[in-house]
């Protein structure tokens, strides 16, 4: 081939590199590895190459499938186990591109005839450039045929997804975090007494009480987390383009909930109810923590009466409020209030399901990490494993 006829480096894959049927392979052969940026190769997703490929070349050279239940109806379908890719070099060697099983590793191979000892260095260099050009191809691409998070978005492929369990992990970080929380505060306290200058004085003196002020925030995040969830998984289908999740506050979808989500009973919660008493206990909490007001930050003021100047120091004229001045003295005990808080509000929401959907909320939200769902053919989604009936 003259160098004004030889294929550029952009053309599509191929140009370069003719698709081969099962048919051209050599009825004996070997495979051996092409292990050439490999880590590079495995930063993509087994999918983004199945529709790369898709792209270039068509239906792969090779499928093979096996009998599964589709999971939506229970009938019987092919199942995709493997897909291979042939494909010819310049000097007439054979790669292979495809899955081997499982389904979610990529794999690419020389294909030798049977009486091939050993590669030569042509045919090495010849699969290095496949390897770097499928590289410079997929990185043309990235973005724009695999998009998970648009296309879940947009409900244009996953049928089957699995949400990570916002309640179940921060609520176990803040269980962790109080487990440990009195050995570290007591340690950074011992810290900050012993400190003889004013730098690590101040140092030791902005960490009082912060596994404390970290484990409340966690509770409050998951309890937010679970009323997302809630909403995610119950949301009444006629309200799915609503966007409510953003446009509604935390405390308008507590009180919301039963009237826009299906498997409660009744309508609204009672805005005297004992839920949105503890809601309001918690949002106080949390707003100690996150709002830096300035009222909040006063530790002392001055004033004259009849001459005489006092210094009044706010933590004594707030004894008779409940929650402490600022995030850095909260204690174990306001910690504690703030979990219980939680528990009672999730047990309030909880009481107010039908039975069928509490026992799906206690099997998957209340014991699974991810949080199986899958949207069946009206496109409504549904707790369920991949392989349940």
């Amino acid at each position: 081939m003259s160098k004004k006829d030889k294929i550029p480096s952009i053309a599509p894959l191929n140009y370069k590199y003719p698709s081969l049927s099962e048919e051209d392979i050599p009825d004996k052969y070997k495979l051996l590895p092409i292990t050439f940026r490999d880590e590079e190769v495995k930063q993509f997703e087994v999918l983004f190459f199945h529709r790369l490929m898709k792209k270039n070349y068509g239906f792969p050279s090779y499928m093979e499938y096996e009998e599964a239940p589709d999971y939506r109806t229970g009938e019987i379908y092919a199942k995709g186990k493997e897909w291979k890719y042939y494909i010819r070099t310049a000097s007439g060697g054979i790669i292979q591109i495809g899955t081997k099983k499982p389904l979610n590793v990529l794999k690419i191979f020389y294909v030798l005839p049977q009486n091939i000892v050993e590669l030569n260095q042509r045919l090495i260099k010849e699969g290095e450039k496949f390897v770097a050009d499928l590289l410079m191809e997929a990185t043309r691409l990235k973005g724009q045929i695999l998009n998970p998070q648009r296309e879940f978005e947009e409900e244009e492929g996953p049928l089957l997804y699995g949400l990570e369990n916002v309640f179940k992990f921060y609520y176990g970080s803040a269980e962790l975090m109080l487990e440990y929380a009195d050995d570290n505060e007591r340690e950074i306290h011992a810290k900050y007494d012993k400190a003889t200058n004013d730098n690590d004085k101040d140092k030791y003196l902005f960490g009082l009480g912060m596994y404390y002020r970290a484990a409340l925030i966690y509770y409050f995040m998951a309890f937010e987390g679970l009323v997302n969830l809630f909403y995610h998984a119950f949301l009444k289908e006629s309200l799915k383009e609503q966007n409510l999740e953003l446009r509604l506050d935390l405390e308008l979808k507590i009180f919301l909930m039963p009237a826009l989500c299906n498997g409660f009973k009744g309508e609204f919660f009672d805005n005297k109810s004992d839920i949105f008493k503890h809601f309001k206990e918690l949002k106080n909490y949390r707003n100690e923590c996150f709002h830096s007001k300035i009222a909040d930050s006063l530790k002392n003021i001055a004033f004259i009466e009849d001459g005489f100047l006092y210094a009044v120091q706010i933590e004594k004229s707030k004894g008779m409020f409940p929650l402490p001045s600022r995030g850095g003295e909260f204690k174990k005990d306001d910690v504690l209030k703030v979990k219980s808080i939680v528990d009672s509000m999730v047990e309030a929401i909880l009481d107010k399901m039908d039975d069928e959907s509490k026992e799906l909320v206690n099997t998957y939200i209340m014991k699974e990490i991810t949080i199986p769902f899958v949207k069946d053919k009206t496109g409504k989604a549904r707790f369920r494993k991949l392989g349940e009936e």
